[in-house]
């Protein structure tokens, strides 16, 4: 029992391997000092914890993009989640790697009854998977999902307002039942600008890296003319004005490394976080020349989860601009 390899997309499908991710590996507590109450938002689907935190703020609409469409089966299992279990039992179940409960059985048949209609066959692909597997440690974990979860535990709720408390997480489940949250499996570069970006919010944070690895084997100039695509989209986009767009989430890098022009010449402490700072650099200097001068949050890092080390993780996105 496993998870099949996914049919991937678009400029990326060589780069983004078929585990998917239960957990996000991001500090989101961005989401809500950028956008407190979006309308109409455009995410990465991921683990679906950027969904999750946007519906809770209050987002009425939400489209999300993800080229790995296993990412959609765990996005259900947590939403039916939600809406069976109190706020005890889910983190007992899906955040607490190490406790009994993690990804347990009995708990997974009180969840079963609350997929969605027209979720029949995610429903019946977990129920197969509890079936089959029996999660005993991380090691038995990773090999059906990728990691980023053993390393978050009680720091997660840190960076997610609806699992702050109880009473948080009842108001996502609240507001779950009447949000609009559409899924499609595409490129989100490609999905972004085939139709515009008409959004309070879009956060395309966390991709920049696979497609710059895959893109780059076509080309020197497929990543920027892509990524100039992208900015003039979003330029002539009749979104509202005060719309922010996420670009990228930087896993243990400073503003001042960005805003210097310093990421190169940090002592790297492997050869995998010299490749990854390279990279990196390539980006932000690349979304520079696009998008112009780029604005820059920090948030504290909670998942060691990339090569790149540092206390702080950087978010970069732009704000709106005049109709």
């Amino acid at each position: 029992m496993s998870f099949k390899n996914s049919t991937l997309v678009s400029d990326i499908k060589n780069t983004v391997v078929g585990k998917p991710y239960l957990a996000t590996t991001q500090n989101l507590g961005y989401i809500p000092k950028l956008c407190p109450a979006p309308e109409k938002a455009f995410t990465i689907l991921g683990s679906g914890d950027s969904v999750f935190q946007l519906v809770y703020s209050g987002a009425k609409r939400i489209e999300a993009v993800d080229a790995n469409e296993e990412q959609f089966r765990v996005f259900s299992l947590r939403r039916a989640a939600i809406m069976a279990l109190e706020y005890k039992d889910f983190c007992d179940f899906l955040l607490r790697p190490y406790g009994k409960k993690f990804l347990s059985r009995g708990i997974f048949e009180r969840v079963l009854p609350h997929f969605q209609f027209g979720e029949n066959e995610t429903s019946l692909f977990w129920k197969d998977f509890f079936g089959a597997i029996k999660i005993t440690d991380i090691v038995t974990y990773k090999c059906f999902f990728r990691g980023g979860i053993e390393f978050c535990g009680n720091e997660t709720k840190k960076s997610l307002a609806y699992i702050e408390n109880p009473k948080a997480y009842k108001q996502l489940k609240a507001n779950l039942k009447a949000a609009s949250i559409r899924l499609h499996h595409d490129d989100a570069i490609d999905f972004l600008i085939r139709n515009g970006l008409d959004y309070d919010w879009v956060d395309i944070s966390n991709i920049l890296i696979y497609y710059y690895q895959c893109v780059a084997n076509r080309g020197p100039d497929i990543f920027e003319k892509n990524l100039r695509r992208l900015a003039e989209a979003w330029n002539d986009s009749a979104n509202n004005p005060s719309s922010t767009m996420v670009l990228d989430y930087m896993f243990g890098i400073g503003k001042h490394e960005l805003e210097n022009g310093t990421i190169k010449s940090r002592t790297a402490r492997s050869i995998c976080e010299s490749g990854l700072l390279e990279i990196y650099d390539r980006i932000f200097t690349t979304l520079t020349a696009n998008f112009g001068r780029l604005k820059i949050m920090e948030v504290r890092e909670l998942a060691d989860a990339m090569p790149t080390k540092g206390p702080m993780d950087s978010v970069i996105y732009v704000t709106g601009r005049p109709l």
